[in-house]
């Protein structure tokens, strides 16, 4: 077996998340071939993945020594001082990445996040949209821009671009977790609740769960009425959205249903659950 062939085994180990393979298929391979930045960059980007952050910057350190203008090693390395909040390393490393690809969306990207977690929200806005001229389908830094025009108080525009999101990719977590929080500014807490509601039914993560329920507690308490007697908001699909309801629950996927309700009309989780209820009484009575 030669290096190439650890090599594209540790980049499939990678891709399963099988970390600690791919760990071992990366070195089986250096030793093969101590001279290739390719496999430098990519143990260091598994060591990053692992929050092993000594040996990530060792390994990208070797491989831009080895191949001094490939802007993937200096952004590899800013993502480890972005790691660590070495905010202002990090902006030097994404500068460094840009210089040798000024046409690379991934340089902007990362250097507007470093941007604003410094706060220096303009600076972040133009490399983000940068990056998504270069890229227009790059949903990391839509949401990033969003975050950034929220951070502002330019919530019109954070909304936008969270709904540009989810136009695109529905399942994208976090984006429905954000634009809830934008309704919640702009007062239209109705929605802010059936954007939780979408999140929960999507995130699998226990601690972002809990944020999310504790949220939709805030929003009833807000509204003033218990959560057993909130009035229902009426639920209003288009005929498309009503359609792939009911194949939906046609080849028995609820779970599926309730979330595009909830998705498609903005309703809280009752309303929707009361929606598909009604369907499957009224039709698809065997």
């Amino acid at each position: 077996m030669n290096a190439a062939y650890y090599k594209n085994l540790g980049d499939q180990y990678a891709a399963a998340n099988k970390l600690e393979d791919a760990l071992r298929a990366y070195e089986r391979a250096l030793e093969l071939d101590a001279n290739d930045p390719d496999l430098y960059f990519a143990r260091a980007e598994v060591y990053r993945r692992l929050g092993r952050l000594d040996p990530s910057l060792e390994d990208y350190n070797q491989g831009i020594e080895l191949s001094p203008l490939r802007p993937e090693g200096f952004i590899g390395r800013g993502n480890v001082y972005l790691a660590w909040r070495y905010y202002d390393r990090a902006i030097q490393e994404f500068g460094r990445a840009i210089a040798l690809l000024p046409n690379g969306a991934d340089g902007y990207y990362y250097r507007g996040l470093a941007y604003l977690q410094l706060q220096k929200f303009q600076f972040a806005l133009t490399d983000l949209n940068r990056a998504l001229q270069l890229k227009p389908d790059y949903l990391e830094a839509q949401v990033q821009r969003g975050l950034t025009y929220h951070a502002i108080g330019d919530f019109q525009n954070a909304l936008r671009d969270f709904t540009t999101v989810l136009a695109l990719d529905a399942r994208y977590a976090l984006a429905h977790y954000y634009l809830a929080q934008t309704y919640k500014k702009l007062g239209r807490d109705e929605l802010a609740v059936g954007s939780l509601v979408t999140f929960q039914s999507l995130v699998q993560s226990s601690t972002w769960q809990q944020k999310a329920r504790q949220e939709l507690e805030e929003l009833r308490k807000h509204a003033g009425t218990p959560r057993s007697t909130q009035p229902l908001r009426s639920v209003q699909l288009n005929p498309v959205d009503r359609a792939e309801v009911l194949r939906l629950l046609r080849i028995g996927d609820k779970v599926a249903a309730l979330k595009r309700v909830a998705e498609a009309s903005g309703a809280g989780l009752r309303a929707s659950k009361e929606y598909v209820d009604e369907l499957i009484r009224t039709e698809l009575r065997s």
